[in-house]
């Protein structure tokens, strides 16, 4: 469904749905930066090029989103600023162990895949079936990224990982 079908108030709501999920998708990317520049330890060649790879997919789940917005003929908000002051992720605490790091980035792609899911279904209560669609396949493709961290930490690192509490 083309967005003329959308009346104006409804482009700007489900921009706003989008917008919010776009920031935290941009937190993400920036988590699985950091860790992958403070990652110490003998599984350094393991996680460094799979974090690498997490943050360039969801720099494309970022862009898509962001053309999403721009497809309800608003303007996406790429802001630091605004990533730092309305993503829904707890912060990335830098002085924490490797394995700390990779529960709390774990556990924060678990959290975005929740919250876009959501986002989905809001989307859908509007009436914006782009908008649902495109945050459901990113729901599945977060869902395979999470996949591929556990079977990685499976082989390699933790046989078993505990998460923090988003409440």
């Amino acid at each position: 469904m083309s967005c003329r079908f959308l009346s104006e108030r409804t482009r700007r709501r489900s921009a706003a749905i989008l917008q919010a999920r776009l920031s935290d998708t941009l937190d993400l990317e920036f988590q699985f930066r950091q860790i992958q520049w403070s990652f110490r330890g003998s599984d350094i060649r393991t996680f460094c090029p799979l974090f690498r790879a997490l943050a360039t997919e969801a720099r494309q789940i970022a862009d898509r989103i962001a053309t999403g917005i721009t497809r309800l003929l608003q303007t996406p908000d790429l802001r630091p600023e605004t990533i730092a002051r309305s993503t829904a992720l707890l912060p990335f605490a830098v002085d924490e162990s490797p394995e700390r790091h990779i529960q709390i980035v774990a556990t924060a792609l678990i959290h975005l895949s929740k919250l876009i899911q959501a986002s989905a279904e809001a989307a859908r209560e509007l009436g914006d079936i782009d908008s649902f669609d495109l945050l459901q396949r990113l729901t599945h493709q977060l869902d395979l990224q999470l996949w591929n961290l556990r079977q990685r930490l499976e082989e390699t690192l933790l046989p078993q990982t505990s998460t923090v509490n988003y409440h």
